[in-house]
């Protein structure tokens, strides 16, 4: 079969994609979107299995999300993927959502790292070398991954423990958890007032089971950083992008 360098993936909001107000949740979101990246990597043959063979282990680093409107429950979209290159350590991989009707309802960006299964130290680039000719240098984007400050003073402080059903196969908490994480130390009245615009996760350090990780961010919900209690690491950080709720008033 011939390797595409653009996938599309079709799903439907279901019940449990969706949050309060019948929007998808944006967790959701990143699952569609982490499910099509693994799909085409698969297809292109420098997937999971892949990775596997190489004793080798996947890891976004960061991810940057963009909707200018957000489906609902039963509403059909399509996320469209396309790797963008890499540099480095690193590999680049872009994304757009659209409506049933192809319409670009958002877009997202993200950076890639593939470790050592063992050493979890980061490796060279080969398992994408023999794919290379099929990279498209177009950003989906015109917002680009960047560092994220951490959250100043006064502070809003939650606790999260690591559970059993936030490990993935590679054995450390699945991406789109962090994301679950940073919204629910957010108070549900902001949510019923604000929808996101944008948001972004930097992902510093693997979470495992049992971890303690406290959840601090600033008054406006901005910026917002989860640190490891048993060694006051830093594991992710997330600034949001907050746009007043006119459907709600």
């Amino acid at each position: 079969m011939e390797r595409q360098a653009r996938w599309t993936d079709r799903y439907v909001v279901g019940w449990h994609d969706s949050d309060f107000r019948g929007k998808v949740h944006p967790a959701s979101v990143c699952r569609f979107l982490m499910e099509t990246a693994g799909n085409h990597a698969g297809h292109l043959q420098f997937g999971y299995q892949e990775a596997v063979q190489r004793k080798e282990i996947w890891v976004i680093v960061q991810l940057i999300v963009k909707l200018n409107t957000w489906p609902a429950y039963t509403d059909e979209i399509l996320i469209e993927t396309w790797p963008m290159g890499a540099e480095g350590f690193y590999a680049f991989r872009e994304f757009r959502i659209l409506d049933a009707g192809r319409k670009e309802a958002g877009a997202a960006s993200s950076r890639w790292m593939v470790i050592n299964a063992e050493t979890r130290r980061p490796q060279p680039m080969e398992i994408i070398r023999h794919s290379m000719h099929l990279i498209i240098p177009e950003p989906a984007l015109p917002e680009r991954t960047t560092r994220i400050p951490a959250p100043s003073e006064p502070l809003i402080r939650t606790i999260h423990r690591v559970a059993y059903s936030e490990i993935d196969l590679s054995g450390h908490v699945n991406n789109a958890r962090y994301v679950e994480w940073g919204l629910n130390a957010i108070p549900l009245e902001w949510h019923r007032d604000y929808q996101l615009r944008l948001f972004q996760v930097n992902y510093l350090s693997e979470v495992l089971y049992g971890d303690t990780i406290g959840i601090v961010h600033d008054q406006d919900h901005r910026l917002l950083e989860g640190i490891r209690e048993s060694d006051g690491k830093s594991v992710f950080k997330m600034m949001m992008e907050w746009k007043k709720d006119e459907s709600l008033q």
